[in-house]
């Protein structure tokens, strides 16, 4: 069976990242884009098609649509990987887009099956999409398998000399993330005598007043991917602060980066630890209460989860190389 993945693999994004992943533990000779072009990007799409069995459609575009059609000429089964609801994030973000929301929708009535990147985001589509409920299933991210045991098994605790510490989140202004609460808990922490700092990168949205107006915040902007790793390689604690998210590897890099771990009880990761490993104090269990977050924050600051986290995932169960065989069951599967 020969899939063509469709999908952005270069940018940087959460879900260009996940779809490189995907596309480095595919078979020899899978197809997929190269040109980043409009022009040349509906060419390769054009040229391509005809000749895969299966069509994976990775993250939201209008392109979608151009090989959705295409593919009903060619009589090609189509899979969406869903790597978040534009529709339903949009509204979170108080960044309603009419004409995204009308792709997306139009994607999720006509391709064949909607593959969700996480168990919970799977039941979340299930309840908000009731009539396609019966071609949904879960294509997870995966993860590293090499590049994780060799940082599972070097891992170093870090020890500070001054107690100052650099915390790290990832969304930008992005109202989703709640990172203008993750402000306030430094804040908080910084009154108390803790000293901190906040670096954040991600694109500008609607908090970012409210995060520039932190003293002890450090707004970088989009970075690359190796920027980003720098900086979870510097800092102490990595915060996850979403009330809502889909999966995102960054927790899980951050991990791998040296970072101890505090997340949001909606953190789509959360599916990859074995059970009983997360305990209660590695959660903000309310994502607006700044106090909350900065007495979890002290916490993990104080008697560090990073290995103890680390060591809790099952790399074979959730390596890139189990979720392309995962793909290739769900291929072929009816609805």
């Amino acid at each position: 069976m020969k899939i063509f993945v469709i999908g952005d693999h270069k940018t940087g994004t959460g879900p260009a990242n996940a779809t490189a992943g995907l596309l480095n533990a595919m078979p020899e000779g899978t197809m997929y884009l190269e040109r980043t072009g409009k022009a040349g990007r509906f060419f390769e799409i054009a040229f391509l098609l005809p000749f895969c069995d299966v069509v994976l459609l990775s993250g939201h575009s209008k392109q979608n649509l151009w090989a959705i059609r295409l593919a009903g000429i060619f009589k090609k089964q189509v899979l969406f990987w869903m790597h978040g609801c534009v529709e339903y994030e949009n509204e979170i973000n108080c960044d309603v887009d009419e004409s995204m929301t009308a792709v997306e929708r139009q994607v999720l009535e006509k391709c064949d099956r909607i593959l969700a990147v996480s168990p919970a985001f799977e039941e979340w589509l299930k309840d908000r999409y009731p009539a396609y409920r019966g071609k949904i299933d879960c294509l997870p991210n995966g993860l590293d398998r090499e590049l994780f045991e060799n940082v599972r098994s070097s891992r170093k605790m870090r020890v500070h000399e001054d107690m100052s510490f650099q915390i790290m989140c990832v969304g930008g202004g992005m109202k989703r993330k709640r990172i203008a609460r993750v402000c306030e808990a430094v804040t908080l922490l910084n009154k108390d005598g803790v000293e901190c700092r906040l670096v954040i990168a991600g694109a500008k949205g609607a908090d970012q007043e409210l995060i520039e107006n932190c003293p002890y915040a450090d707004y970088r902007g989009l970075l690359s991917k190796e920027e980003t790793t720098k900086l979870m390689e510097q800092s102490d604690l990595f915060v996850q602060n979403s009330c809502f998210e889909t999966f995102g590897l960054a927790p899980i890099e951050a991990l791998m980066a040296g970072c101890d771990l505090l997340m949001s009880a909606q953190t789509g990761a959360l599916c990859l630890f074995d059970k009983g490993v997360v305990i209660s104090t590695d959660l903000i269990e309310d994502t607006e209460d700044g106090r909350h977050i900065a007495d979890r924050m002290l916490n993990v600051l104080k008697n560090h989860n990073g290995k103890r986290l680390l060591s809790g995932i099952d790399i074979k169960k959730h390596s890139w190389e189990n979720t392309v065989k995962r793909l290739f069951e769900l291929a072929g599967k009816e609805e």
